[in-house]
């Protein structure tokens, strides 16, 4: 995740700080909890335009109303098992974490973020592109007329 800043008299470190408090919870289309992410803020990478830092998979345990984060998981874990050809809806819900972070320190007019998100997936299965010919077909004769 990127957090990107344009008041430049904002402290790096009140940035980091806020940035450590940023948890993403993916959900399903049932809204069960598949896990919950945040920032590893200790290897941060500060840019002309902001600080960026990895996400990774925490263990955590959800409660009524309460999440309590855990610590973090091995980087093959996995969010959800995804099937061949199935769809799946998942959610990214993005959110701070009011136990690592206070109201007052994100309570200023003055912090104006634009965050940038960017979720990979990946896979240790050999994938095999799809073989649909009507689909190909389509595909070309839309490419030919312009379609």
């Amino acid at each position: 995740l990127e957090l990107i800043y344009s008041n430049v008299s904002i402290a790096q470190d009140k940035v980091v700080e806020i940035m450590d408090a940023i948890r993403v919870t993916f959900i399903d289309s049932n809204n069960n909890i598949l896990g919950i992410a945040k920032l590893n803020t200790s290897n941060y990478l500060e840019s002309a335009e902001g600080v960026s830092a990895p996400l990774h998979l925490y263990n955590f345990e959800a409660g009524s109303g309460t999440v309590l984060m855990g610590e973090r998981r091995d980087d093959r874990s996995v969010i959800t098992s995804l099937q061949k050809n199935v769809p799946l809806i998942v959610t990214a819900v993005v959110w701070l974490d009011g136990n690592a972070i206070t109201n007052s320190s994100v309570n200023k007019s003055d912090y104006t973020f634009t965050a940038k998100l960017n979720l990979q997936f990946s896979t240790d299965v050999d994938l095999t592109p799809s073989e649909d010919g009507a689909l190909r077909n389509v595909y070309n004769t839309q490419s030919q007329t312009g379609g």
